[in-house]
């Protein structure tokens, strides 16, 4: 939670410098859409779970708010398919050991989340950028699974770091690649690596 609050203060201090400065876009709105190769980790009992690489995509609705500064709604999907999964038993001894299960089970999340962006304009056609993002996840899973609660469904607060280069095709019309770190009020973080296009309305 602490992480979560770090990036809402960072984000909420982008977007105060932004309103600062006045915009050079005689029209600010943009549309984009993206989609990643996403990775999903456990920061607890790591050698418990492991998952296959998945895929993460987004949509989102902008607003230039100057010539470096911007903001977005986006919505997003994520889903990764459970590589296998060990669970701790005792033997008849007392011996603490693991069970690996291969079973078929999916985690999956939609995401609604407010970003912030600054670009840094290098008088180049390649424009580097940051950004923060905080939002809800409503995460979810399917499969057939009888061991341990893993059909659930979990909605959480949500927040994300993110970095990329985006190249400028024309006036309204650029390719993005992107690094994105997600996290939530749960034991998994994620992080994802894609490709991003986006038009100016």
């Amino acid at each position: 939670m602490r992480h979560l609050q770090i990036l809402m203060a960072i984000a909420s201090t982008l977007l105060a410098a932004s309103i600062v400065e006045g915009s050079m876009y005689s029209s600010p709105l943009y549309i984009s859409a993206g989609v990643s190769a996403n990775y999903l980790e456990v920061k607890k009992d790591h050698n418990l779970q492991k998952y296959n690489s998945g895929i993460a995509s987004t949509f989102a609705l902008g607003y230039h708010l100057t010539d470096s500064s911007r903001i977005e709604g986006e919505v997003g999907y994520r889903e990764n398919d459970l590589n296998y999964y060990r669970q701790k038993y005792h033997d008849y001894r007392g011996k603490a050991d693991y069970k690996k299960y291969r079973p078929n089970y999916t985690r999956n999340a939609v995401t609604m989340m407010v970003n912030a962006y600054s670009d840094f304009n290098i008088n180049f056609p390649l424009v580097p950028y940051l950004g923060l993002g905080a939002g809800y996840s409503y995460k979810g899973s399917y499969g057939k699974r009888k061991v341990t609660d893993f059909k659930k469904e979990n909605s959480q607060f949500a927040g994300q770091g993110i970095a990329g280069v985006k190249l400028l095709l024309t006036t309204n019309l650029n390719l993005a690649m992107e690094y994105r770190y997600f996290l939530c009020k749960s034991s998994k973080y994620e992080q994802s690596v894609g490709l991003l296009l986006s038009y100016n309305l």
